[in-house]
C-alpha cells in the first residue's frame, strides 16, 4: 500500500521540525501557529476548518518527530549546560522538552549542580531567575551578584 502525495498549501514537515526547537519562551504550538499565519492561511483554529486540518496535520507530524527524538542523560547535564541554557533564557520546562525529559529531572539536576531559582519581580511572566549558581571553576553555590560573566567566584578569579 503506496502512501498518498496530498498537495498541501504548508510544508508539513518543516513546520513540525521548525516546532522540535522553538525558540526561548515559544511552545511547538506557537511555533506551528506563527508559521500557519505566516504561510498566509487565513482564520485561526476556532474559525476556519483548514487551519484546523493544516494544524492537526503539523502536530502530528510534530508528535512522530518527536518521538524519534532521544532523551538525553540527565548525567550529562553539568553546571556548564545549565548555566548555558539560563544565559540563553531557557526555563527548565524548554529545556526539559529540548532535552527531552521530564521537568521534574531538569530541576533536580539544576538543584543538584548548585542552582536556586527565584520568580521575577513582576510575576507576570512566570519565569524563574537565577538567585545562586555554581563558580564553574570551583563548583561552589553563591549568589549570582557575586559571580563574573564566566561564572566564576571572587576567589577563582584571583
Amino acid at each position: 500500500m503506496g502512501s498518498v502525495a496530498l498537495d498541501l498549501p504548508v510544508d508539513v514537515e518543516a513546520i513540525a521540525r521548525k516546532a522540535l526547537s522553538p525558540s526561548p519562551g515559544q511552545s511547538p504550538d506557537d511555533v506551528i501557529e506563527s508559521e500557519l499565519q505566516r504561510a498566509g492561511i487565513p482564520g485561526g483554529f476556532s474559525s476556519s476548518r483548514e487551519y484546523r486540518e493544516l494544524w492537526h496535520l503539523c502536530a502530528t507530524t510534530y508528535a512522530d518527530l518527536r518521538a524519534k527524538v532521544p532523551a538525553r542523560d540527565p548525567e550529562t547535564i553539568t553546571a556548564e549546560v545549565l548555566w548555558a541554557s539560563y544565559d540563553q533564557g531557557l526555563s527548565q520546562y524548554d529545556m526539559a522538552r529540548l532535552w527531552g525529559l521530564g521537568a521534574a529531572n531538569v530541576a533536580q539536576r539544576s538543584i543538584d549542580a548548585g542552582f536556586v531559582l527565584s520568580r521575577r519581580a513582576d510575576y507576570s511572566s512566570g519565569r524563574h531567575v537565577i538567585a545562586e549558581g555554581p563558580c564553574l571553576r570551583c563548583g561552589a553555590s553563591y549568589d549570582v551578584s557575586r559571580l563574573d560573566k564566566a561564572h566564576a567566584c571572587d576567589s577563582c578569579r584571583r
